[in-house]
């Protein structure tokens, strides 16, 4: 077999392989803000952050030349570097407070977590005080006494002032039909 000897911009082809591999793979297997997020960060991530990743896939996997022969099980090792990056992280973040994160477009964005928590219609404040529970443990069981006993206006040294103020400040509804000050 005859070969033709070129030269390419190693930065060039690895960005053309993971577009390849986000159409190919992730687009089917992951939710929107996932797809666009993905998208997003081969967008704008600069040639040398790239080349920080490239790096760090090699040295986690002790590889020392990427040649793309298996160009699949390669760029998946990339692609889950660039997963962990804080640039991608935020970028799936932004997307999901969009509400690209869920089957149905809702759910609670926790601003303090930069985590978002899918739920389905009429389901954001029991998913918000799971949220609280689970996530934020101060405020989990005032929040459930005082959601309980309407007129108590304290627990466990915490006020509804106090309460509510945390709630309001750190938590999003995305995707509901009333604002979040209307269920305190």
């Amino acid at each position: 077999m005859e070969q033709v000897s070129f030269t390419v911009d190693p930065i060039w082809l690895t960005r053309t392989l993971l577009q390849r591999y986000v159409e190919e793979i992730i687009e089917d297997n992951y939710d929107k803000a996932f797809v666009f997020a993905c998208y997003e960060y081969l967008r704008a991530v600069e040639d040398q952050e790239l080349e920080e990743v490239i790096e760090k896939y090699m040295k986690n996997n002790n590889v020392e030349e990427i040649t793309f022969s298996d160009w699949e099980m390669e760029v998946s090792g990339i692609i889950n570097v660039v997963f962990e990056t804080e640039k991608f992280n935020g970028l799936k973040f932004e997307y999901e407070r969009k509400g690209y994160g869920s089957p149905s477009g809702m759910g609670i964005v926790d601003k303090i977590n930069k985590a978002f928590y899918p739920c389905g219609f009429g389901g954001h404040w029991n998913k918000l005080m799971d949220v609280v529970t689970d996530k934020h443990s101060k405020y989990g069981e005032p929040l459930d006494r005082m959601y309980t006993y309407s007129d108590m206006d304290g627990y466990n040294g915490v006020t509804r002032e106090e309460l509510d103020k945390f709630i309001m400040d750190n938590f999003e509804f995305v995707g509901g039909t009333k604002p979040m000050s209307e269920y305190l």
